[in-house]
């Protein structure tokens, strides 16, 4: 069955480039009909993409359609900031309302659009190709990211950077080669809260909610747990929490959705088996004397209510 998208230049990554349909068709009013029958979403100016896919993209995701968009559209651009970060799969707290571009002394700080365009001492510096896309390095982007962002963003950026890598030995990237790029970029405005960040990261964090608890509490008065304690349960089986505050006695464990809705953290389980395993593995650290404090995401984004639950716990201020 042919489809009203068939006739259309689809790329890789499911855009529709107004250039293409022009060449192919010779005009543009393909668009414009696919577009008034809902078939596709203008996502950027010249790039569009299919209706299903914009629907079922969750906000970051979209966020991340959007740089895509740009890049696709605009070949040329190089992607920077919030920008590079979406394409590098850096987590993000909050979803950016403009794509960052660099740009050089003339445009530079000026907004067009659903563009920033980034001023930069070094406009040809660390530039490489994601997927076809233009980007600032790994390392030029975590610099550049986290010297404008929130403290909270930062650490988030940062922590995910200090992890592991695809190899599992390794940081991402080393923090030698942050202070490094930082010294190339003569970075000056944001230094001290890059310093700030750098100090505070901890590559044990699993997930940006993990990243944001910690931050939480730190900026709280809470005294910083440790993270990633293991235990070994009556059961025989192994139980590694998010945080642990050993004097006390207390695991603290950071619920996210993933963990009962995304295939990739359910491993071959249902949400109902995993809820029933949490609550077994909850039981057998009761048992060996833990308190068990827990939380969501929605707590972590209302502070008194944050402090609140840690404080019914017996969770120590710092």
């Amino acid at each position: 069955m042919v489809t009203p998208l068939d006739d259309l230049p689809i790329g890789p990554d499911g855009f529709v480039l107004a250039r293409d349909v022009s060449r192919l068709h010779g005009e543009r009013s393909t668009l414009a009909r696919a577009v008034a029958r809902g078939d596709l979403v203008r996502v950027e100016r010249g790039a569009y993409i299919a209706s299903s896919v914009w629907a079922e993209a969750r906000p970051w995701e979209r966020y991340r359609l959007r740089c895509l968009a740009v890049a696709r559209a605009r070949p040329d651009a190089v992607l920077c900031h919030a920008a590079a970060a979406a394409i590098w799969g850096i987590p993000l707290l909050r979803s950016a309302r403009r794509v960052d571009v660099l740009a050089g002394a003339p445009e530079a700080g000026r907004v067009s659009g659903s563009l920033h365009y980034r001023g930069t001492r070094a406009p040809e510096a660390h530039i490489v190709s994601v997927d076809g896309v233009l980007v600032t390095d790994l390392a030029r982007t975590l610099v550049e990211l986290t010297s404008r962002t929130t403290f909270a963003e930062g650490v988030v950026a940062m922590d995910w950077a200090s992890g592991p890598g695809r190899e599992g030995h390794s940081p991402r990237v080393p923090a030698p080669l942050i202070h490094e790029r930082a010294a190339e970029l003569e970075l000056v405005r944001g230094a001290r809260r890059l310093a700030h960040v750098l100090s505070f990261a901890d590559g044990r964090a699993a997930s940006a909610g993990e990243s944001l608890s910690r931050v939480r509490m730190f900026e709280l008065g809470f005294v910083i747990p440790e993270l990633q304690y293991e235990f070994r349960l009556d059961t025989g089986r192994r139980a590694v929490t998010d945080f642990r505050w050993s004097r006390q006695r207390i695991v603290g464990e950071y619920d996210g959705i993933a963990k009962y809705r995304a295939a990739e953290f359910r491993r071959g389980r249902t949400p109902e088996q995993v809820v029933v395993e949490e609550k077994l593995r909850e039981d057998a650290l009761r048992r060996e004397g833990e308190g068990v404090a827990r939380w969501i995401w929605d707590d972590l984004w209302t502070p008194q209510r944050f402090a609140s639950l840690l404080a019914e716990h017996g969770v120590p201020r710092a």
